[in-house]
């Protein structure tokens, strides 16, 4: 052999045997040979010694070179983030050599993440053999197409485009993957941005993030900052959860977090539109509505719609400052003056309808419908002992059997709904478990879509459902840094909930063959007016609320046995954003329905 030729065999030979490649093969497989050496060619000068061989001789291959074992008594080795991973190609399994395809098990705890990653070699294919998965991709206009898989199911994710997996299920949930390269390659995201060394400016000024939450990330992903095993405070967001350290029941729930943060990072928002770093941009089914004039109005919910139902002895909203503004004194609303509720009835021309206590003031106040919210109440019976949603509804229907509203009136009908995050805060006080907290959101989502499909089957026309306002901006969260910055983590989670709201709302369109379900999207209308973006008032302090207690014992609206004042109220109400330390002023409702009206309009087309 020529020389030349043999030194050319020796340089070519392990390129085409990496694993980074997906040669085409030339015979129908190559068991690699374990005893190939490329330096035995220039030792020798001839390519027929076994050793110089890069696949095995066919006679020493068995049936056994084409079978893996690994999977049959596999125990989970869970990470910190809830997954049990093993991946395998040609190094472990032989067989796959020269074949261009590998595969994966992988099982996730419940609440178990594995988090966005990509592979820049190949698509997978992800089959779920054992419980409920959210999982999903972003593109590349950054999108998110994400739904939860069931077993059963198979998903599919772009060579190269970031992907993920969540849990969402009681039990563990087992995903085998399969890829179109024997090696795909993993670039874990939240490794490559905070464990990787990139500066922390950088990050802060990309991601928008304050050095604290940089900080958080690095503890998690970075193994030199990690390994000094001191606690990184997480600041309580106090609606949803709240965590004293880094033990090993909440890294759970920060992994979940890092997803999401990831995700949004990534994306910008959880919808398909593209939107600015703060807004969840939520819109209503794209199907064409014909004109529509409502002629009443239907409401259900809490405090965010309420306008009297909830008794006096119940709630602070009938005791002084609260209705400063409107009507001059307290009328049971949440707020200084009207709530959302009244400016969705003003848009359609009507009266903000009389509130159900009221049903038997006689028939002339009963002609703009009715509202049957109650301050503090869910989908699901919270720390109240008040009317849930669905017995809400069930309010509606028997006045539909008592005639006192018809069918006709029903078909000329809108109902707004509202679900303002008493679920979660129950979820919470009654020390919900943190690692089953995605299952219950979803469970939150399965329960509303049958109170929407509920209102649908009793005829109501359209149905407008808020998508749950930032959580994590209201002062309730945000008192533990002086009011000074929204809780993103807690925003994050609001994400969860506002996605499979729009999952479920587009599945319930589909499912009717109509446009009767509308999303009104109080995330973004909120976020624009606390950002100074949206075009509206613009509050100087717009995270600080007008009315607070004296002390953490007391509320707005709180006196002592002797009847005085325990609480505090700004100077003027109107130019505060949030009145007490849930709800908006007038002034601020009045800006959120501002930045809202023009999708609504369009909707409805009024």
């Amino acid at each position: 052999m020529h020389p030349k030729l043999r030194h050319f065999i020796v340089l070519i030979l392990p390129i085409l045997l990496s694993e980074a490649s997906d040669p085409d093969p030339v015979q129908d497989y190559c068991i690699p040979n374990p005893n190939f050496n490329p330096t035995a060619i220039m030792k020798s000068h001839s390519l027929l010694l076994p050793s110089a061989l890069p696949c095995k001789n066919a006679s020493e291959i068995t049936a056994h070179d084409f079978v893996f074992s690994g999977m049959k008594h596999l125990t989970p080795n869970f990470s910190d983030t809830g997954l049990s991973a093993l991946s395998v190609g040609p190094a472990v399994f032989p067989g796959l050599s020269t074949l261009g395809m590998s595969f994966s098990r992988a099982e996730l705890n419940a609440g178990g993440v594995n988090p966005p990653h990509f592979h820049p070699r190949a698509t997978e294919i992800a089959f779920v053999m054992r419980g409920r998965v959210y999982s999903g991709f972003v593109d590349s206009a950054n999108r998110v197409f994400a739904r939860v898989i069931e077993a059963g199911e198979v998903t599919v994710y772009p060579r190269g485009l970031v992907h993920f997996q969540m849990n969402v299920g009681d039990s563990p949930a087992v995903i085998f993957g399969s890829f179109n390269s024997q090696n795909p390659g993993t670039q874990k995201i939240p490794v490559a941005m905070f464990g990787s060394g990139i500066d922390d400016e950088l990050l802060e000024k990309a991601f928008g993030m304050n050095s604290k939450q940089v900080g958080l990330m690095r503890r998690k992903f970075d193994p030199k900052k990690a390994s000094s095993g001191s606690h990184v405070p997480v600041s309580c967001p106090v609606v949803l959860f709240c965590p004293t350290s880094m033990d090993s029941h909440t890294r759970p729930l920060v992994s979940s977090l890092s997803l999401l943060l990831l995700l949004s990072l990534l994306t910008g928002h959880w919808a398909v539109e593209g939107s600015s770093r703060h807004h969840l941009r939520i819109t209503y089914s794209s199907r064409q509505v014909h004109a529509f004039r409502p002629t009443k109005l239907f409401v259900f919910g809490d405090s965010y719609a309420d306008t009297g139902n909830i008794g006096k002895a119940e709630s602070n909203s009938w005791k002084v400052p609260y209705g400063i503004t409107f009507p001059g004194k307290p009328s049971g609303r949440f707020s200084s003056g009207r709530v959302l509720t009244d400016y969705f009835a003003k848009s359609f021309r009507v009266r903000s309808p009389i509130p159900y206590k009221w049903r038997r003031l006689g028939a002339q106040h009963l002609q703009y419908g009715m509202n049957f919210a109650y301050g503090g109440t869910g989908v699901f019976n919270t720390l109240v002992p008040l009317p849930n949603m669905t017995a809400q509804i069930s309010l509606l229907e028997q006045l539909i059997k008592d005639k006192t509203f018809s069918v006709g009136n029903m078909k000329s009908s809108v109902a707004l709904v509202t679900l303002s995050g008493n679920d979660y805060f129950t979820y919470n006080t009654r020390n919900g478990a943190v690692q089953s907290l995605p299952a219950f959101i979803e469970s939150v989502i399965i329960q509303l879509s049958k109170n929407l499909r509920q209102l649908y089957e009793l005829g109501v026309k359209k149905v407008a459902v808020a998508a749950l306002q930032p959580l994590g901006c209201l002062p309730v969260s945000t008192a533990v840094n002086s009011f000074q910055s929204c809780n993103d983590t807690v925003n994050l989670l609001v994400g969860i909930h506002n996605q499979l709201l729009r999952q479920a709302v587009d599945g319930l369109n589909n499912q009717t063959h109509s446009s009767t379900f509308i999303i009104v999207d109080l995330y973004s209308s909120f976020m624009s007016v606390l950002d100074g973006t949206g075009g509206h008032s613009k509050f100087e302090k717009p995270l600080t609320p007008c009315c607070v207690g004296i002390s953490s014992g007391y509320n707005c609206g709180s006196v002592d046995g002797n009847g005085s004042k325990m609480y505090t109220v700004c100077e003027d109400p109107e130019s505060t954003f949030f009145w007490d330390m849930v709800h908006p002023t007038q002034a601020g409702w009045q800006a959120v329905f501002s930045s809202i009206l023009p999708t609504l309009s369009a909707a409805l087309n009024f």
